[in-house]
């Protein structure tokens, strides 16, 4: 668990700061079964229990049940992102940040979650350049008056 708030709220527990942590739903802390289990023992070590809304107090069973359902969970997402992405690639558009060199394509609401265009501007350098190191291409590009993103 290297989230932050986590962290620190490991870190408060240890220095005895509180003695319930209150959640939403264990998913709200994590869905990695290891890191909820280690989190429960960390917790249980520093006499502080876990209490979430939906499934009350948070015992080894329920780390064991709900954790191993939270981590398929997860992995779902993980799936059907993947397969969603796939999807948008076949149909021609961008699934990732917007890139440099492209500007997003103004108009519907499909246009926007994935059509790009060339950005004449920048492309001007982007063919000389190819296979250079992007350190010596950005240096290039801006010494050619080309925008910075």
């Amino acid at each position: 668990m290297f989230r932050a708030g986590i962290e620190a709220l490991q870190r408060d527990a240890k220095a005895g700061r509180f003695d319930i942590v209150l959640s939403e739903g264990m998913d709200r802390l994590s869905r990695k079964l290891s890191d909820i289990s280690r989190f429960h023992e960390r917790m249980e070590h520093a006499g502080v229990r876990i209490w979430s809304i939906t499934e009350e107090d948070v015992d080894d069973m329920k780390i064991g049940l709900k954790g191993t359902m939270n981590a398929m969970q997860l992995r779902d997402i993980a799936l059907k992102t993947r397969r969603g992405q796939r999807g948008r690639v076949r149909q021609g558009k961008v699934v990732g940040g917007n890139s440099y060199g492209y500007d997003v394509v103004a108009g519907s609401r499909t246009a926007r979650a994935g059509s790009r265009a060339a950005n004449a501007r920048s492309t001007r350098a982007r063919p000389r350049w190819c296979g250079v190191s992007s350190r010596i291409t950005r240096a290039a590009c801006r010494r050619e008056g080309s925008p910075r993103r």
